[in-house]
């Protein structure tokens, strides 16, 4: 996605249409909202509280609560 600049104005009626064109796209596109966890059949070597990871073995996702690793779900 290209962002065209704001316009020159002093037009609030401008300027609201050029938010409404140009930014709130930025808002619904879901690549902002996803991550993607690359499966390993190991767990990370350093960890601390939240880390997540994807088990390949145990098919699942992994999180760290600062001790041990737990299934996420």
């Amino acid at each position: 996605m290209n962002l065209k600049p704001p316009p020159e104005t002093d037009d609030i009626k401008k300027l609201v249409r050029w938010c409404i064109d140009e930014l709130y796209p930025f808002l619904q596109f879901p690549a902002f909202y996803q991550l993607k966890l690359v499966p390993r059949s190991d767990a990370p070597d350093a960890a601390e509280a939240g880390v997540k990871y994807y088990d390949s073995d145990d098919d699942k996702e992994k999180t760290h609560n600062g001790t041990d690793w737990q299934d996420t779900y």
